[in-house]
């Protein structure tokens, strides 16, 4: 807090006017990148998979947006006005395309689980020439396991250490939706 009130060159007491504690300051940071997500429009129950996939994408490139702020969304309840309108949008968009409420509930909580630990790992790893100089190690590494303890390691090593981040984040996606429709209650 104090350093906030630096920066802004303010005494640090009057930051207390509007924030008790520097967790209530991280949470309003949390809700304001969650407000960066733009909601798809609602459209027809049966397209429910791909606007929760749209969401997903969108809340990512916002949480990219702002990767350096990724750790404050470890543990944190997104409850401010923007993580309540985006969890009232994707369980209403499962509730109309007829999930019960358990599963819709579960798929809100899923889905920002996925895409938060997804972007906290995709940023942690390092992008540009860090992320691609950890990739070199990670393959070296790799290469040099031997093939006869780890066969299936060493056959799909380049597939473990190549570039590729949105294609696993669009696989990922699909399966996690795909096992919801398995759950989708009889209309």
């Amino acid at each position: 807090m104090r350093k906030l009130a630096a920066e802004l060159d303010v005494k640090n007491p009057s930051l207390y006017w509007h924030f008790q504690n520097k967790e209530d300051l991280f949470d309003l940071v949390a809700d304001a990148i969650v407000g960066e997500c733009v909601l798809p429009e609602d459209g027809e129950p049966e397209a429910w998979a791909e606007r929760l996939a749209e969401t997903a994408r969108n809340l990512r490139a916002a949480f990219l947006e702002y990767s350096a702020a990724m750790p404050l969304f470890t543990g944190r309840a997104l409850l401010g006005p923007n993580g309540l309108r985006l969890s009232d949008y994707v369980i209403g968009t499962m509730r109309r395309a007829g999930f019960d409420d358990r599963t819709a509930g579960y798929a809100y909580l899923l889905l920002t689980y996925y895409v938060v630990g997804f972007v906290i790992q995709e940023t942690a790893f390092g992008r540009g020439e860090a992320g691609e100089a950890r990739l070199r190690e990670m393959n070296d590494l790799l290469r040099g396991l031997s093939p006869e303890r780890f066969p299936n390691i060493a056959a799909i090593r380049e597939t473990l250490t190549e570039r590729g981040l949105d294609e696993r984040f669009e696989l990922g996606l699909r399966g996690m939706l795909g096992g919801f429709a398995g759950e989708r209650k009889e209309n």
